[in-house]
């Protein structure tokens, strides 16, 4: 590349070398962001101006993703027409719907990332100004960005998570409390299960959708469906579906018959941070709540459009 660039951060030190694959990569390693690939075609798409939030926030999810699995990702905008299976990659719209929503949220997601970090309990770890990312961070502004930084680091310090100070560089080491509320956040979220959550209509009109389409298309993607009607189970319902929701590397809500359950099962998830996959027959698109309007859904008539919509988009965006 003519530029060292980071193309997320702005970082002017990033190391950028060509990857290769069919849709000609490029390797980034960034001190902030960690390493990540991007294909050129994507390349000035994420430069557009509009999307400067947008790149704070994937600039956020590379770098957890980079420090939870030590290895890179490939964003893309649009699903490949030809499948690679060298490194996972994620469409970024459907990526950006992991950025925490709220204040406790991404005090969470920081304390994670600050364990991750840490070799042991009790190590001590140094927290400069370029680490805005790992408190997910989206303004720009160096002055906004430190008081955004220093509102987290203030919160986790007033719930004795860390024990440290809001003065930069910051020397910080988590508490023993610190360390017993990540053991409670990595024990509601399971990223090496195989579960996939299904909510849907469970009517018979929509019975060969599920058998033919969603059923085999998460089947066929590695994943192991379950649907709450078809489990064993002397809970209630509720109960039992938030445990399995909780339970599932990520959800697929289908809202063919306009059902409130559906509605439920997605915020739940999406308020734990587990993906939602997003479905929908093409007669039921205008029945869908505008609150969820929004969200990227896979529109179908027939189970062997549901099947393929769906595959393509667990292949792309579940990693």
């Amino acid at each position: 590349m003519a530029d060292e660039l980071c193309p997320l951060c702005g970082d002017d030190d990033a190391q950028i070398t060509f990857y290769g694959g069919f849709d000609n990569r490029y390797k980034i390693e960034c001190k902030t962001c960690g390493n990540f690939l991007l294909p050129r075609d994507d390349w000035d798409y994420i430069g557009d101006s509009k999307l400067q939030k947008s790149r704070l926030h994937l600039s956020a999810l590379v770098r957890e993703y980079w420090i939870r699995y030590n290895k890179p990702i490939t964003l893309i905008f649009n699903e490949p027409v030809v499948s690679s299976k060298q490194l996972p990659h994620v469409i970024i719209s459907s990526f950006l719907e992991r950025f925490p929503k709220t204040v406790a949220s991404r005090a969470d997601r920081a304390l994670l990332n600050l364990a991750l970090l840490s070799n042991y309990p009790g190590e001590r770890l140094l927290i400069s100004e370029s680490d805005a990312s790992l408190f997910f961070v989206d303004v720009s502004e160096h002055s906004q960005k430190i008081e955004s930084m220093t509102f987290t680091l203030a919160q986790l310090i007033q719930d004795r998570m860390i024990d440290g100070t809001t003065i930069f560089p910051v020397d910080l080491m988590l508490t023993p409390r610190g360390w017993n509320r990540v053991h409670e956040l990595e024990s509601t979220s399971n990223p090496d299960t195989k579960q996939a959550f299904v909510a849907m209509w469970f009517g018979p009109e929509v019975y060969e959708a599920y058998e033919n389409g969603i059923y085999k298309a998460i089947k066929d993607a590695g994943y192991e469906p379950l649907k709450i009607n078809d489990k064993e189970h002397n809970n209630q319902i509720s109960d039992e579906i938030i445990a399995e929701i909780r339970r599932s590397k990520f959800i697929v809500c289908d809202f063919t018959g306009d059902r409130g359950g559906v509605y439920f099962e997605a915020g739940f998830a999406m308020g734990l941070g587990i993906p939602v996959i997003w479905t929908c027959r093409k007669d039921y698109m205008k029945c869908l709540h505008f609150d969820t309007q929004q969200y990227n859904h896979i529109v179908w008539e027939t189970p062997e459009q549901l099947y393929k919509g769906l595959y393509n988009r667990i292949r792309a965006t579940i990693v």
